[in-house]
């Protein structure tokens, strides 16, 4: 299944992006051929394979309006339909605002997809070099190799160094290429806003975007809620028909005895209790864990944040903070910060 995936996305990948030398044509003959010798038999044509399959793409697109109030009226649509967490000031900023919790995703999913090092994303598409998967197999499927080209300054230092990738991630660092309009030229990961000094330096940028939905996986992660919506059910005396083919479906998924489920009961826990924490020293709108910090040693600090402060701190801190006895500089802050 996955050798078809592969096989799928190389086909479109080649009509849409570009075919690097080899046809959309070319890879479906090879792999039917393939197939054939093997005697599984594939019936369609390349014709009426790229038919049904652009049928689907096309089903699945979004094509921009032809005239301008089309696309505003496009636009209030898109905001419309976005979670209000989204959403803030005119129309505008609530597009950008879309803008940049997509181009985080996006982030945060290539950043998990190769496990490197914040200060390893800020090269350009151009730095990604597409060459002939030369091994027999795996290139009747899988036809080009994808190596980056760039700096891992812990090890490398300032020496681009080749790192291999697969065609799914390529395809992910396509798309921001084009979404962040940086042109193959400036980093495609992430789009620049204001005056950076080095704008190839990813680490605080990367920092940054992977922050952005970090609340929203913890509370809305697929398997988390599974998990929440699995205990709801089984907690409940009685349950209506559509709730026991639910909990009878998410039991076949989940086996509460399994190392593998309690493991990830363990981290779903972990992060739900560490949440509020997180919430509270990470800035928000301006509100920083200094400002809060000073709200709470003159007794203005929400109860929310609050609540944190008082279940953290051992209560020697907590009236040293209070009675002025530390002076409320980035010291302080940093210390307090360390203790929560």
């Amino acid at each position: 299944r996955y050798d078809t995936q592969e096989f799928v996305r190389s086909i479109l990948m080649t009509y849409y992006i570009g075919d690097f030398n080899k046809s959309a044509k070319q890879i479906f003959d090879e792999y039917t051929s393939s197939m054939n010798a093997n005697e599984k038999v594939f019936k369609l044509s390349f014709e009426e394979f790229m038919k049904f399959a652009l049928i689907v793409v096309v089903k699945e697109s979004m094509v921009l309006p032809p005239d301008k109030e089309k696309i505003k009226e496009y636009c209030r649509e898109i905001v419309n339909k976005a979670p209000h967490t989204l959403l803030r000031g005119g129309d505008q900023d609530k597009l950008n605002s879309i803008a940049r919790h997509i181009e985080s995703a996006g982030t945060t999913l290539f950043v998990a997809l190769t496990g490197w090092r914040r200060s390893e994303f800020g090269f350009p598409l151009s730095s990604i070099k597409v060459s002939p998967n030369h091994d027999i197999l795996d290139n009747l499927y899988t036809p080009w190799r994808y190596h980056v080209n760039w700096v891992v300054p812990k090890t490398g230092g300032k020496t681009p160094l080749d790192r291999e990738i697969t065609s799914y991630t390529y395809l992910i660092a396509f798309l921001l290429d084009k979404m962040n309009n940086a042109n193959s030229e400036r980093p495609a990961m992430y789009n620049i806003f204001g005056r950076v000094k080095n704008m190839f330096e990813s680490s605080g940028i990367v920092s940054n975007r992977v922050d952005v939905l970090w609340i929203d996986f913890i509370r809305n992660y697929t398997l988390f809620k599974d998990l929440d919506d699995l205990a709801e059910l089984k907690s409940k005396n009685e349950l209506s028909v559509e709730d026991k083919g639910k909990l009878e479906h998410l039991s076949s998924i989940y086996d509460l005895n399994n190392s593998e489920t309690k493991y990830l009961l363990n981290i779903k826990n972990q992060l739900r209790d560490a949440l509020q924490k997180y919430r509270v020293t990470t800035p928000s709108d301006n509100d920083t864990f200094g400002k809060r910090l000073k709200r709470y040693c003159d007794g203005s600090l929400e109860d929310e944040w609050g609540v944190v402060f008082e279940e953290v701190l051992e209560h020697e801190l907590m009236d040293e903070l209070k009675s002025g006895s530390y002076s409320l500089n980035s010291s302080t802050t940093l210390f307090v910060r360390s203790k929560i």
